[in-house]
């Protein structure tokens, strides 16, 4: 569904009493509870104190919080002739673009002069903060100001690894933080943002940031960083909690690579940008990253995903890091330049992917969770202050290597390599009954070789699919204009894992008998047994177990936690029942099949050969 605004007819009202503002100050928010009304707050103080003759509002976009962001929201108080508040939900894709695009479109219904965005889960932001983004607007004429934060050596793994890298290195300024957060935009820039068709894609979501950014430098906007201190913010463990928003950043960084591929292909080298603004005091608190989870997801990927990484980077990059992968933690560093070929090799191959592109970023992440493992190493005994000169070293060989990108993005011998992996059949899809936890975590399993399309009714559970990067449809599964918006008619494979037996065996009727999707799975559950097998036998489906428990089972296992990623190499030929058999001592859910670049769904295979390896979740405390 296509939105042709992201505000709310109840927004739009109350902006048509304002009548006009001088200066927007947007905060997009989800669940943060904790921390908005702070933020709200603070913005508040910041206009009163610095911009007193000036017209403000101070917005919250949200993006349907389950717990208090809203209540905690209206709750402050403002006390002023000159400021105002407003807190709605956007409407759109769930994710942090569409509530810029919600803010954006209420600064020009306004004719604001400067729109502020700040994000919602800052603890350290202070009434300077408003004085220094805006200012340079109002007062200097700059069209887009970038944050410039005092950072611990830990945070902003994906920024340090690769978005800034990337930025710099091949749009030529070094702008430090491209997905800050916290930016000040002009009317023109505003319009320009709001002009583009982007609602739609990753930029909707956390892709936003870096989207602003780059389009601001290609497009020769007046770019400057404001000095804005310590930044402190809810610490997200790169091994638990920034998978979606990898996927999300790094796929639209490789998307506008190349949408202005014309652009950055003749520039080398890089410019520094103007920094303005005193810097608000502070330090930042440190903190530390667990090792362990990071190294076990790259370990996990050498044996998931060895054989494509083989097709996609260079002989002697693969070998090194099979190598890797033995290391103790201690010993465990991904040099610079092999992490950075490993980058523009990834860049090059999402350019010539023939699958579902977003799927590759999953291919990508163990990489990551590599990259940032080494990091922790190699800065372990450097105090923050000579951190920097870490990633500015770092930040050369991107811009040194760039050679290599640019010969690489035009050779057709890299489009060559692809084109056998394009489909040539008609169905390859998968179509998942259910968006749960259980099934998101099947879709992100299988969905590394082919497209997968998850249904389900539940609005939270579509949301929570969408914000992992998963391709949804919030609907029921038993009307056919549903599925046909799934690509059913398109699917090879369709597995029913809802809770609800009934809606399993109906759906799948459906699929099978209205739109000719060739296999059907159907979940086992403990509700009428004869008249399921009745049902498979009517419509030639199969039916699966989720090991020996049911499908509620493993969602609060998930969803609290419990599991680990798990792979079995098969050591001898056997049936999948005898398999799950031989496992029965603890909970253990079986996915996926790794025969070479192929993943089946474990149930889609006959017979289970040896050096087959199973990937599946194992609980570790039930």
């Amino acid at each position: 569904m296509r939105f042709s605004t992201a505000l709310r007819d109840s927004a739009r009202r109350r902006l048509e009493r304002l009548g006009r503002a001088d200066i927007v100050v947007g905060i997009p928010s989800y669940n943060t509870a904790a921390t908005v009304g702070h933020v709200l707050q603070t913005a508040v103080q910041g206009l009163q104190t610095y911009f007193p003759d000036r017209l403000g509002l101070v917005m919250v976009a949200d993006g349907g919080s389950v717990d208090d962001t809203r209540e905690a929201a209206e709750e402050v108080r403002v006390d002023s002739y000159n400021v105002e508040t407003l807190v709605t939900i956007y409407r759109g894709l769930p994710g942090k673009g569409t509530a810029v695009r919600a803010i954006l479109e209420a600064a020009e219904f306004l004719h604001a002069q400067a729109c502020v965005l700040l994000d919602a889960d800052l603890r350290s932001v202070t009434p300077e903060w408003i004085r220094n983004l805006a200012e340079p607007v109002l007062e200097r004429g700059y069209d887009f100001v970038a944050p410039y934060y005092r950072r611990y050596k830990y945070d902003g793994t994906i920024t340090n690894t690769i978005v800034y890298n990337l930025t710099r290195a091949l749009y030529g300024l070094r702008i430090r933080q491209p997905i800050g957060g916290d930016f000040a935009l002009s009317r023109a820039a505003a319009l320009r943002y709001l002009d583009y068709d982007v609602w739609e894609t990753d930029v909707a979501r956390f892709g936003v940031d870096v989207w602003l950014t780059v389009t601001a430098i290609v497009h020769r906007f007046r770019v400057c960083q404001a000095r804005l201190g310590t930044k402190v913010h809810a610490v997200k463990d790169p091994a638990e909690h920034l998978g979606p928003m990898f996927r999300q950043v790094v796929g639209t960084v490789f998307t506008l690579m190349q949408e202005h591929a014309s652009f950055w292909k003749s520039v080398r080298g890089s410019q520094p940008v103007e920094i303005v603004g005193e810097e608000p005091p502070g330090r930042p608190e440190p903190f530390t990253i667990s090792m362990e989870p990071l190294l076990e997801a790259f370990r996990l990927g050498v044996l998931y995903f060895g054989p494509l990484w083989q097709n996609i980077l260079t002989p002697s990059v693969y070998h090194d890091l099979v190598e890797l992968a033995y290391r103790p933690a201690e010993e465990f560093r991904l040099p610079i330049e092999t992490w950075v070929r490993i980058v523009y090799d990834f860049a090059v191959t999402y350019k010539n992917w023939p699958r579902h592109k977003g799927k590759l970023l999953d291919i990508m992440l163990p990489l990551y969770n590599a990259r940032v493992a080494s990091l922790v190493n190699e800065l372990a005994d450097v105090p923050d202050a000579e951190a920097e000169a870490l990633f500015d070293a770092q930040a050369a060989v991107f811009e040194s290597l760039k050679d290599e990108l640019v010969q690489k993005w035009d050779d057709p011998h890299e489009a060559q390599k692809w084109q056998a992996a394009t489909p040539s059949g008609p169905r390859r899809a998968v179509v998942i009954i259910g968006a749960g936890p259980t099934a998101r975590t099947v879709a992100r399993y299988l969905s590394a070789g082919r497209p997968v399309w998850l249904v389900d009714r539940n609005r939270e559970n579509c949301e929570e699919a969408a914000r992992a990067g998963l391709q949804v449809v919030e609907g029921d599964a038993l009307r056919r204009e549903v599925l046909e918006a799934a690509h059913a008619g398109e699917a090879a494979l369709l597995i029913a894992m809802t809770p609800n037996d009934e809606v399993n065996v109906l759906a799948a009727r459906l699929a099978r008998g209205d739109l000719g999707v060739p296999t059907v799975f159907i979940l086992e559950t403990g509700d009428r047994p004869d008249e399921r097998q009745e049902a498979l036998q009517d419509m030639q489906a199969r039916s699966f177990r989720l090991g020996a428990f049911e499908v509620q089972d493993w969602d609060w296992w998930i969803e609290h936690h419990r599991v680990t990623e798990t792979v079995v190499v098969v050591q001898e030929t056997t049936t999948p029942e005898q398999f799950l058999r031989d496992r029965s001592g603890k909970p253990f859910l079986p996915i996926a099949v790794v025969r070479g670049s192929e993943h089946p769904f474990f149930w889609e295979v006959d017979r289970l050969e040896p050096s087959d390896r199973v990937l599946g979740l194992a609980v570790t405390e039930p």
